[in-house]
């Protein structure tokens, strides 16, 4: 019986690695790993129960524009003091109240509603934004990781060759301890990028993992894009133009500042008296007697003196929408600032990548003629060594400029707040 069951026991083991190694790994395009970050990421997730709660705010201004109707009953039973026993007694009264005058309060509350109501979009729109930047700038990282980590790995492999041809080489004498230092150094230095570019890998595919809510099952891979340069124009004026009608947080401050002017409105409504018209009818009986009775009429309030609260809460929503004209007017600042920026990034890119590319075509060449030498016999293997290392930096350097590229495209995307049309492109 017990060998039976190690028996089936070892029959699941070997079908679970025939199938780990058998399943396929999935492959995602940038824009795929966008549409799930922005389904499954907890910061959209809040950012649209904000919306949610500004159109149960709006419902709740709108309430007090209309008007408050109520209904009461009730049932008494009481001890007659008197001696004439237990007396009963019920009625009922119908009340109707409406505000006629606030001194706008109640018209601008609702407006601020319906602000907050766009404002908690611009603000899931910014939210989006900021994700879809995210899994871009990760997803391009770990395909660069990728490419650097392949060359390292390569360079490794052609290292050890060498490595052990130089030590062969000292053993029977037509080679010096140097050589093989060298290449030791030249290893050592390899190992040390190679496991540098891993862990930031590992790093890289974490981040994106928590982007996305962990929603990534089993192993994946990315799809390559095409890295080929566009022409971006680099005019910050009309990068500028196009960030102040695109961007969802100079959207948000703009009608933070509106709700701010008339949070003003509202204070200053509270030097005017408010008016508003009541109406109720009530009916009621007891074991002797019944009775009704019906009142309509108008209702005013004045503040006469509130010992300058009034005028104190004015000076604070004064305060506050000055303020944000300042953040308003420091984030166009900004703004200015990052376009530059990104614009600077994305020509150094663009130069680096045909620089980077005429020395990968360069070291090719040399390591050719080196070869060639080396089987004359009139140069060492570690002079093919030393033109193989630095042809692996070549193309290191032209995957670092091409990725930093796109890095640097997709900064001035956001920094426009256009990243979704990015998106389109990836």
């Amino acid at each position: 019986m017990r060998k039976s069951i190690l028996f089936l026991l070892g029959i699941l083991i070997f079908c679970n690695l025939v199938m780990a190694k058998t399943e396929k790994k999935r492959v995602y395009s940038i824009s795929e790993l966008v549409d799930m970050a922005i389904k499954s990421n907890l910061s959209v997730k809040m950012a649209k129960d904000d919306i949610n709660k500004s159109n149960s705010q709006v419902k709740q201004a709108w309430s007090a524009l209309i008007p408050d109707i109520s209904v009461s009953q009730t049932n008494i039973k009481m001890n007659n003091f008197m001696g004439f026993g237990v007396q009963y007694g019920n009625g009922w009264s119908l009340n109707i109240a409406q505000p006629l005058y606030t001194g706008g309060k109640i018209e601008s509350a609702y407006k601020i509603s319906l602000l907050g109501k766009k404002l908690s979009n611009d603000s899931f729109e910014n939210e989006k934004q900021q994700i879809t930047y995210n899994v871009i700038t990760n997803a391009i990282n770990i395909l660069k990781l990728e490419k650097l980590v392949s060359v390292a790995e390569k360079s490794l492999k052609l290292i050890e060759e060498h490595k052990k041809i130089a030590i062969a080489n000292l053993n029977v004498g037509i080679a010096v301890k140097n050589d093989v230092l060298r290449v030791e150094v030249r290893e050592a230095t390899v190992k040390s990028q190679l496991t540098t570019n891993r862990a930031n890998l590992e790093k890289a595919k974490k981040s994106l993992a928590f982007l996305l809510n962990y929603s990534l099952n089993g192993d994946f891979s990315i799809k390559e894009f095409d890295n080929s340069s566009e022409n971006i124009s680099c005019d910050i004026d009309k990068l500028f133009k196009t960030a102040i009608k695109f961007r969802p947080d100079i959207k948000i401050l703009n009608k933070q500042l509106e709700i701010a002017k008339r949070n003003i409105r509202i204070a200053y409504a509270d030097r005017f008296p408010t008016v508003s018209a009541f109406a109720s009818k009530s009916m009621g009986e007891n074991i002797s007697t019944s009775h009704q009775s019906w009142q309509i009429g108008l209702k005013a309030d004045l503040t006469l003196i509130d010992g300058g609260y009034i005028s104190g809460k004015i000076n604070e929503k004064k305060a506050e929408y000055e303020k944000i004209k300042k953040k308003l007017a420091l984030l166009e600042d900004n703004i200015k600032l990052q376009l530059k920026m990104a614009t600077l990034d994305l020509e150094s890119s663009s130069s680096n990548i045909d620089v980077a590319k005429i020395a990968v075509e360069q070291a090719l060449e040399n390591l050719r003629l080196t070869e060639n030498r080396f089987k004359s016999g009139t140069v060492s293997s570690i002079n093919v060594l030393d033109d193989e290392v630095a042809l692996t930096e070549a193309r290191t350097r032209y995957f670092t400029s091409l990725y930093d590229y796109k890095l640097a495209e997709a900064k001035l995307y956001l920094e426009q707040g256009r990243i979704e049309e990015l998106t389109k492109l990836l």
